[in-house]
């Protein structure tokens, strides 16, 4: 079982990196902006992201996985990504 926690955690902070990556390309920041989206939308959505990706490394550094605390903290983060996806 611990295992497969180690693994969830590793695959979605793998995910999580590689979205980031791809969010702050140059490539994809001018394809935002020529189609006149809101670039403040996604520095926000990257600092959500980069809030997120701390919150798992801290979680799977602690090899925590049941912590109310935490449990709390990704769900306000992912909650604020969701929106902002929203918004986009």
């Amino acid at each position: 079982m611990e295992a497969m926690v180690g693994e969830t955690f590793f695959l979605l902070s793998t995910f999580v990196k590689v979205l980031l990556d791809k969010l702050v390309s140059t490539e994809f920041v001018g394809i935002f902006r020529s189609s006149n989206l809101d670039v403040s939308l996604l520095e926000k959505l990257t600092i959500a992201l980069l809030k997120f990706q701390a919150i798992l490394d801290d979680e799977e550094e602690k090899q925590i996985t049941t912590d109310l605390k935490l449990d709390a903290r990704r769900r306000i983060v992912l909650f604020e990504i969701h929106n902002l996806f929203d918004e986009i």
